[in-house]
């Protein structure tokens, strides 16, 4: 009767160190998810911030490029455009002068 009071015990310790093993996995499992899911959301919006970061670069850098190029363009034509009407101005009325003094030399 002592041996069976004394296996049933042993079995009722065992058993009562499974179920804590399994209660203390059980609650493991959950927190290893839940970090594990904290994690990747952390790295999932750090990516993505990285990513809005370089793409919102990128977007100033292609407009800062295009606005250059067009002021380039702008200032290059229009200083062309002035430098033309300066020389056609010089060379109009340097032409202007001969002429008006091969007009004097002629009569």
């Amino acid at each position: 009767g002592i041996n069976k009071a004394l296996s049933s015990a042993q079995t009722r310790e065992k058993a009562l160190k499974i179920i804590q093993c399994a209660t203390a996995q059980l609650i493991a499992i959950p927190v290893v998810v839940v970090v594990v899911v904290v994690v990747v959301v952390i790295v999932v919006v750090f990516a993505v911030v990285v990513v809005v970061v370089v793409i919102f670069a990128v977007v100033v850098a292609v407009v800062v490029f295009v606005v250059a190029i067009v002021v380039v363009v702008v200032v290059g034509v229009f200083g062309c455009w002035l430098l033309l009407l300066f020389v056609v101005c010089c060379f109009c009325s340097c032409c202007g002068e001969v002429a008006a003094n091969l007009g004097d030399w002629s009569f």
